[in-house]
């Protein structure tokens, strides 16, 4: 038999229950289910439910039919259906004001979709439809029964803001929600959560978010700023201090309100500009001094300690560097071009002076140039040409070697130049002067660390700067900078200082 036609029969029996069991072979569980959520139209519903599956299966459905699709022998067709029906009663319950017969012909998805238009058209989301607010109300901004209010929820874990809201509804501090009322239809409410806060025992802020961990936008500030002004029962403000849970960046936050806003809470409650963005917020909109967030300090470094800040492959050798013993690492006399460094670099007194170390050698030709006197002069048993050629090998040498130890040194003051700016570097020491909040915002270091960091560097005075940075640095949040040498780089000589060391080296023949 169809569908329509077991309506037909017993829609006017007493029992709605016992027919979905005894007469369209609903198990004991979904028959509940379906008089739970559906009352007086559970068998309607029922019908409408098993012509979706037999449209599906495009066959009458039998009891062998059933069976295979779940319906009865303990399966939970039904309850599958149950959110679904839960949002169709909705709509027959306010919308329709329980007269479903004008609508009685479409398909269960039709009836859906006919209530999802609706629930759509109200533009309210996860609303609740003639909901109880059981919880405490702290805050009541409602005007005649419809409007915002905030409610402490009195618990950590609420399954109920989590499916209102689209997040996990967990915390380690005590949920807040703010809500409201709005009338529809034939004297019905809907109510809806907007945002979540979550507050600690002691005062502190660890979160608050709209829907889905979203940030709050700015038409809820109006009802997020008298947070700040409640007091609890034993006298505190309901809010004293800022925290972090999860995703910090979407909470609001105090700079998120207008100028006028912040000068005003500033004004009421500076107690809670203490941290370092609050203070650097009061800072950026000329509500203190400069010197109250002052994070720039002298960081001196040892010798000894310098290669503890840069990371690369030749940190052994920056103590080297720092006291100028980098010669070692250059040695390329065996390849020194004597004939290029005559050719560029050899001034007229040295050439000069070679002259005149070869005049008195067999086969001296002052028509010549200096390169083929000295290889013509090299044949005789009695010349200095080949101590020449030595000694401008060493000069070339040791000015290429010059060269390579004022590179390795800029490359040393690029990489702890990234710190800040360098006041001095040598066999003391480097000495930089650093502003912390720059290398803070370079690094990408989000506040939530550095507050948790600056406890550890919390004195009498203060925050040490010179403290968050070593513990910044030490925790990896800062970047040591990378020092390394160019494998392709070659030095270039210095004419003077070539010529300088030649005039030496040949005053020594």
């Amino acid at each position: 038999m169809k569908f329509k036609g077991i309506l037909e029969n017993i829609l006017t029996e007493a029992s709605k229950k016992d027919i979905l069991i005894n007469k369209m072979g609903v198990n004991e569980y979904n028959a509940e289910a379906l008089s739970n959520t559906t009352g007086p139209l559970s068998i309607f519903f029922a019908y409408k439910i098993l012509e979706k599956y037999e449209q599906e299966a495009q066959r009458e459905i039998s009891k062998d039919i059933k069976e295979r699709m779940g319906l009865v022998n303990g399966s939970n067709a039904f309850v599958r259906e149950r959110d679904k029906l839960r949002g169709i009663m909705d709509w027959v319950r306010v919308a329709l004001n329980g007269n479903i017969k004008p609508y009685q012909e479409l398909s269960f998805i039709e009836l859906y979709d006919e209530s999802e238009r609706w629930h759509e058209s109200l533009g309210v989301g996860d609303s609740k439809i003639d909901y109880n607010e059981e919880n405490d109300i702290i805050l009541d901004f409602r005007n005649g029964g419809e409007g915002y209010y905030w409610a402490d929820l009195g618990t950590s874990n609420c399954p109920e803001e989590a499916e209102r809201m689209g997040h996990c509804g967990r915390t380690r501090g005590t949920i807040y929600s703010l809500r409201s009322f709005k009338k529809i239809e034939n004297n019905h409410t809907l109510n809806r959560s907007h945002l979540t806060a979550s507050i600690s025992d002691d005062g502190e802020l660890l979160q608050l978010k709209g829907q889905k961990n979203s940030k709050p936008t700015n038409e809820y500030h109006k009802f997020i700023i008298p947070l700040f002004y409640f007091e609890k029962d034993n006298g505190y403000f309901l809010i004293s201090s800022f925290g972090y849970e999860y995703d910090s960046g979407n909470d609001f936050k105090l700079a998120d309100l207008t100028t006028d806003e912040i000068t005003k809470l500033y004004s009421e409650r500076a107690e809670l500009f203490v941290r370092r963005q609050e203070v650097k917020l009061l800072k950026n909109l000329g509500l203190v001094e400069p010197s109250k967030l002052d994070y720039k300090f002298v960081l001196n470094i040892p010798v000894k300690y310098a290669e503890r800040y840069i990371r690369g492959e030749m940190t052994n050798i920056i103590d080297d560097i720092l006291t100028g013993d980098t010669w070692k690492f250059w040695d390329n006399y065996e390849y020194a071009d004597w004939k290029s460094s005559i050719d560029y670099h050899i001034d007229e007194n040295n050439t000069n002076k070679i002259i005149n170390l070869l005049r008195s050698s067999e086969g001296f030709d002052e028509s010549l140039s200096l390169i083929d006197l000295i290889e013509r002069c090299d044949d005789s048993d009695d010349s200095y040409a080949n101590e020449i050629k030595h000694a401008i090998r060493l000069a070339t040498n040791d000015a290429e070697s010059d060269d390579y130890s004022n590179y390795l040194y800029k490359q040393l003051s690029a990489a702890f130049g990234e710190y800040g700016n360098i006041v001095s570097m040598n066999d003391e020491g480097v000495t930089i002067s650093v502003d912390l909040e720059q290398l803070i915002t370079d690094n990408k270091i989000d506040d939530e660390i550095v507050d948790e960091i600056s406890e550890r560097c919390e004195n009498e005075k203060g925050i040490d700067p010179e403290c968050l940075f070593e513990e910044l640095l030490g925790d990896g949040y800062i970047e040591k900078p990378r020092f390394d040498a160019d494998d392709r780089w070659y030095p270039s000589i210095e004419d003077n200082y070539f010529n300088e060391i030649l005039n030496d080296r040949l005053n020594e023949i």
